[in-house]
């Protein structure tokens, strides 16, 4: 199904009547012709697809303004519709941090959608807007998102299944009542510890971990595969001297601590770690004016975790294991995340893949899970960008094709270009010989 053309005049606000959303009313909608738009998009800000070009595309501008009565809200849904070559197909996006869509990122992914021929939009309110806008509604529905917007796509699929044929949920914030509180971890450490020790310390810690399990998967190329399986002990370098800022430093037993802290996660959480003071004072204690470095042991932390849990996670928690309506309304769904993410750690995606599988043994045949060696959060590190998960998706919804391996490229440290596959979890890339070309994809297999 495609739409060769739209004229200009049904682009108005008097040609579109206001959509049904349900528990909601709607306090305006404007529609804005956009003529010529063009964009150069990396995939810094695409994530899981490719770098594109989008150049002089026509489109109408549809922004909904809603408010659920008694809740004191104002919600901005933005929707963009090719007003030709429209291949029939809607296109969600979804948020990132605190923000569930309309920012550089958000507009970034509904620009490459729009290049692609979707119409584009920031959430699903309001689809039916596509019917009375092109005579017809779309025939597929997709979601992609990273991050905020991958914990939007899990929860869709969790309450909402039967909304989008097809998900891609990138580095999930999952368990959010629990992981926002876990990212303050190393930072309340530092506090009750009384110690802070520099960057680059911490740094030359993970450049030691890195020298020490690196070629733990027989292919030295800067990057950890397996961190479950690296067994280093920041303790062994205490007293090492390394650069620091052009000058020499020793390797201090409270950088050690730190980094061991860091890297094991809190105790009583049970969570991973990152930065989330913001989160504590002004959801948890709600008060502006909090000083977070007043916590003064990690009793009081647990008392802060415990409370974000009881007030949040029945609202944001994304923690349902339950799968089987969004398999039975035909729904796929592909995931990556990075185990290089030092903002949400993989580890809690790992664990809902684990508890979902046990509960849905057949997940593979309708969600995928890839862990990313060398990814940082959402992009960025030195494992490369698996750039072709969303056609991944879209073939799979499509054509049936099964995502058994993604492929994926980098260069290593040294400048050299590798062709690698990844692997649906639990599943590990492992190198087929030690004789083949290391460089090349082809070298590699699928194994636990």
């Amino acid at each position: 199904m495609n739409v060769s053309s739209i004229p200009a005049s049904v682009c108005a606000e008097s040609a579109i009547p206001y959509p049904m959303v349900f528990g909601a009313e709607i306090l305006n909608l404007s529609a804005n012709l956009v003529q010529n738009y063009s964009q150069e998009l990396s995939d810094q800000y695409l994530f899981d697809s490719p770098p594109i070009s989008v150049r002089n595309i026509d489109y109408c501008n549809i922004t909904v303004t809603y408010t659920h009565p008694g809740q004191n809200d104002t919600i901005n849904v933005e929707k963009w519709l090719p007003m030709k070559n429209w291949n029939g197909r809607l296109q969600a996006v979804g948020g990132g941090g605190w923000l569930a869509g309309r920012f550089d990122v958000s507009y970034a992914a509904m620009a490459r959608a729009l290049g692609n021929g979707y119409v584009a939009t920031t959430t699903d309110a309001g689809i039916e807007l596509i019917k009375e806008f092109y005579g017809q509604p779309a025939e597929y529905s997709y979601w992609s998102g990273c991050s905020q917007g991958g914990r939007q796509g899990m929860m869709l699929a969790q309450r909402y299944p039967e909304a989008y044929d097809g998900i891609a949920a990138s580095a999930p914030a999952l368990n959010w009542a629990r992981l926002i509180p876990a990212l303050a971890w190393p930072q309340v450490m530092m506090e009750v510890l009384g110690q802070f020790p520099p960057k680059c310390e911490l740094d030359a810690l993970t450049a030691g971990a890195i020298a020490t399990c690196d070629s733990q998967d027989d292919v030295t190329d800067g990057i950890i595969s397996d961190p479950d399986a690296c067994s280093f002990d920041p303790f062994s370098m205490v007293g090492k001297i390394v650069n620091c800022n052009n000058e020499t430093t020793t390797i201090s037993n409270a950088a050690a601590t730190i980094a061991n802290l860091t890297w094991t996660g809190p105790r009583k959480a049970r969570m991973p770690t990152g930065l989330g003071e913001a989160w504590l004072k002004f959801m948890v204690k709600k008060d502006p004016d909090w000083d977070f470095s007043k916590i003064a042991s990690v009793e009081e932390y647990a008392r802060l975790f415990k409370a974000s849990v009881q007030e949040f996670e029945s609202i944001i928690g994304t923690f349902d294991t339950d799968l089987s309506t969004f398999r039975d309304a035909g729904g796929k769904m592909i995931t990556f995340h990075g185990m290089a993410d030092t903002v949400i750690p993989r580890q809690g995606t790992n664990e809902y893949y684990t508890r979902a599988t046990e509960q849905t043994p057949d997940i593979k045949d309708f969600f995928r899970y890839f862990e990313v060696p060398g990814l940082g959060h959402c992009n960025g590190g030195v494992g490369g960008q698996p750039t072709a998960t969303f056609q991944a998706l879209v073939d799979w919804v499509e054509k049936g094709v099964r995502p058994d391996t993604l492929p994926i490229n980098f260069k290593d440290t040294n400048g050299t270009q590798y062709e690698r596959i990844l692997c649906p979890y639990p599943e590990k890339t492992r190198l087929v010989s030690a004789d083949l070309d290391t460089t090349k994809a082809e070298s590699y297999k699928c194994a636990l």
